[in-house]
């Protein structure tokens, strides 16, 4: 961990943070405070502010962004006691192991993560089971990084070790000490799986519902909106949206029946060879049958959001998409600098697709990096999202439209004023000519 850590740019300060990691694992857990504990950022960044897509370089096997979590599963082993209990979930299907977590071998709590994503989607859904999956996420992070510390006996999982010699690539153990390490490409899925959980957990909390109660747009007023002068444009969608559509819809469909990691751990065990999201899907599925589109009232009808959304990516495409294991910040960046206009407003929207079978909307703040989530959960109706989206843009559509109808009442006055002195001055000729002759 310290050599890779010490080949990145000392602006990351990760092999000085890194050292202080190791200097609390001398100290044991016993540890309360240390003046140079890892700084409540260093989550942030690595959550949202890194590049979980970025392909490792032969110098250094892991990114930027699983550097940063291996730093932080490390921490928090050396830091804090292991919390004992079992998988916290009561589902049978999620509680494959009879053994505490904090106790788990290496091949055990891949098998556990593993199932965990398979579940998730149908699993995590109310408030109280956000806590307990979060539990369950802090036993397994906790107990990788016991994993991640140093060598250890013997594991139960060859396939995920390295033994400690100096030809890594031999598989074989090394009978003089029987240690191994936990390899590259198991620190990557582990890691990976981790932020992309992570992320969906801090989605599904935070997230806010889609209603406009108590929103009072900038330069209006309480009055205003209780008048109903913010009302959301209908949206009607039609068949040409649909057929358009299509291709996304396939691929849209396929991410949204991958399990949360998945692609993200496809791109990185195949490195370099991603091309398209049917690849890790027919990969951990090969009897897969994509979707068929539902009928076109269906999909007015919104409840069915993964066959609705194509076609409103169709009719709002400054809406860009995004996936739960992108480079968030470097997509709405490049989104922003791409536009023709330069906006006038801060905020940037996004669909946020994610393999948890959810699809949030999501507003940026172009200038802090921030960004809100919007998900409406009482009513799975996507349409209903862009309550939020038209909400800060039909006031000043609303303006500009007053403003039109103002000018075009005035020139039709005018126009109308015009006609009628043409009309008088047609009469007053007509009645000359009829008295001269």
């Amino acid at each position: 961990m310290r050599r890779i850590a010490e080949e990145l740019p000392s602006s990351l300060l990760l092999s000085g943070w890194n050292k202080v990691v190791e200097s609390l694992a001398h100290q044991g857990s016993s540890a309360q405070c240390h003046p140079n504990d890892l700084p409540a950022e260093i989550w942030d960044r690595w959550i949202w502010y890194t590049d979980p897509q970025e392909a490792p370089v032969a110098d250094c096997m892991l990114n930027q962004c699983q550097l940063i979590g291996l730093l932080i599963c490390r921490y928090r082993a050396a830091k804090f006691d292991a919390r004992p209990g079992q998988v916290p979930f009561s589902s049978v299907q999620l509680r494959i192991v009879d053994r505490e977590i904090c106790k788990m071998s290496l091949r055990e709590l891949r098998d556990t993560l593993s199932n965990a994503t398979l579940q998730w989607a149908r699993e995590v859904q109310s408030k109280e089971n956000i806590k307990i999956a979060m539990e369950f996420l802090d036993m397994c992070f906790h107990r990788f990084g016991e994993f991640c510390w140093a060598s250890w006996p013997v594991s139960d999982d060859a396939s995920e070790c390295n033994p400690i010699a100096d030809d890594v690539s031999n598989i074989e153990f090394v009978e003089s000490n029987q240690t191994q390490q936990i390899t590259f490409a198991c620190m990557r899925n582990f890691l990976n799986t981790f932020l992309v959980l992570y992320r969906l957990l801090s989605w599904q909390a935070q997230s806010q519902s889609n209603t406009t109660d108590g929103i009072i747009p900038e330069g209006m007023s309480e009055d205003d909106v209780s008048h109903g002068d913010v009302i959301m444009e209908e949206v009607t969608i039609e068949k040409h949206h649909v057929q358009a559509s299509l291709d996304s819809f396939y691929k849209l469909g396929m991410f949204y029946d991958l399990m949360p990691a998945g692609r993200l751990n496809y791109m990185h065990n195949f490195s370099g060879l991603y091309n398209c999201v049917s690849q890790p899907t027919y990969f951990h599925n090969p009897n897969y049958e994509r979707k068929v589109q539902i009928s076109l009232q269906d999909i007015r009808g919104g409840k069915h959001d993964v066959h609705t959304l194509p076609a409103l990516m169709q009719m709002y495409p400054e809406i860009i998409l995004l996936y739960e294991d992108d480079d968030i910040q470097g997509r709405m960046k490049i989104s922003r600098n791409n536009l023709m206009m330069k906006p006038t407003s801060p905020f940037m929207w996004a669909w946020m697709m994610t393999a948890a079978k959810r699809i949030y909307l999501i507003r940026w703040n172009s200038e802090d990096g921030t960004h809100l989530v919007f998900y409406n959960s009482k009513d799975p109706n996507i349409i209903s999202l862009l309550q939020r989206y038209y909400l800060p843009w039909h006031v000043k559509h609303s303006q500009v439209h007053q403003q039109q109808h103002q000018m075009s009442t005035s020139i039709s006055s005018a126009v109308l004023n015009q006609t009628s002195r043409q009309n008088q001055i047609m009469t007053y000729f007509k009645m000359y000519f009829a008295k001269k002759n």
